[in-house]
């Protein structure tokens, strides 16, 4: 599969990720658990996912050539859902970057955690949702939305409504 991990590009990436794993909507993404997506998606990108009580913190590295995602299993699930992700997105553009380009490393981490966002919270998913369509619905109101429907903390939330904003503001603008 090709990616494009560009920050403006990450939610056609994340869509891909997703249809190749058969989760094409909403009622798809909440039949399955999201450890199951985590498995899946580890194994679709051949990347060992370790979730254990052994640790602290969550962590990903690099050893020979093979990538490891550890989540430990004592933190809350959603901490486990969305440093996940942003592990995903960190080893993805460690991957598939392109060695030719001047991104910085403080570019690529603020597209690890966009990925990060749009992985836990996919815009296809969000655009499914009518509530988040009416207009009439307080910010608050979406927030605690995205926070029950995928899984998500509140201050993540709040980041990925923000995001969505600029989603759809560029959406609009082309």
């Amino acid at each position: 599969m090709k990616l494009n991990m560009n920050m403006n590009e990450v939610h056609h990436t994340v869509k891909k990720i997703y249809e190749e794993n058969e989760l094409r909507n909403l009622s798809d993404f909440h039949s399955v658990s999201k450890k199951d997506i985590m498995q899946k998606v580890s194994r679709y990108f051949q990347i060992d996912l370790y979730l254990t009580d052994r640790l602290d913190s969550n962590e990903s590295n690099n050893l020979g050539n093979q990538y490891r995602i550890f989540i430990s299993s004592n933190k809350p699930f959603n901490d486990q859902w969305q440093d996940f992700a942003f592990f995903i997105g960190c080893i993805l553009l460690d991957k598939y970057h392109d060695s030719g380009t001047s991104e910085s490393l403080t570019n690529s981490m603020d597209t690890a955690r966009i990925f990060s966002f749009e992985f836990c919270a996919p815009y296809f998913l969000i655009k499914e949702l009518q509530e988040m369509q009416k207009e009439y619905i307080d910010n608050y109101s979406k927030v605690l939305v995205l926070m029950n429907v995928f899984d998500i903390n509140y201050y993540f939330a709040t980041k990925r409504l923000t995001f969505l904003r600029y989603q759809k503001f560029k959406e609009q603008s082309s």
